[in-house]
C-alpha cells in the first residue's frame, strides 16, 4: 500500500502479524531526509473495541540513536461519516536536549496512513 515508505516487514516472534507480542522488523524509508532505516516494534495493546493499537520500538536507528530505551505509539481510529480520523501519538523521553521532536516521524507515518487510506478506498 505504500511500497516507497515501507520496503520490507518481517514477523520475528509470534504466530500473527495482528496479535499482543508480535514483534515486527521495518524496513522504512523518509525519502524527505534521505533515512533508510530499521526499527524493530512489538505490538503492546490492541482493542478492538476503542479500534487502538499500541506498539513499543524496541530496537533501530529511531530508538538507539534518538530516544531513551523506550519509544511507544499509538494508533487510534475514529469512525466518520466517509471513512475515519486517524490518531498517532507517541510517549518517549530524548537521550539528550539535543535531540529533535519525532516530528519528522509523525509527518512520516501521517503519510503512510494516508496512503494506506487511499489504497483502501480504490480497492
Amino acid at each position: 500500500m505504500c511500497p516507497n515508505k515501507i520496503q520490507k516487514a518481517e514477523l520475528n516472534e509470534g504466530e500473527c502479524w495482528d496479535r499482543v507480542g508480535a514483534v515486527i522488523t521495518w524496513n522504512y524509508v523518509i525519502d524527505e531526509v534521505g533515512e533508510r532505516a530499521i526499527v524493530k516494534t512489538k505490538i503492546e495493546e490492541l482493542n478492538d473495541e476503542n479500534r487502538c493499537v499500541r506498539y513499543s520500538h524496541l530496537g533501530g536507528k529511531i530508538v538507539e540513536k534518538y530516544y531513551k530505551e523506550t519509544l511507544i505509539s499509538k494508533i487510534q481510529l475514529t469512525p466518520k461519516d466517509e471513512g475515519c480520523t486517524v490518531t498517532w501519538s507517541f510517549e518517549y523521553e530524548k537521550m539528550n536536549e539535543n535531540v529533535p521532536e519525532p516530528d519528522i516521524y509523525a509527518n512520516y507515518l501521517l503519510g503512510v496512513a494516508k496512503d494506506i487510506g487511499a489504497s483502501l478506498c480504490n480497492a
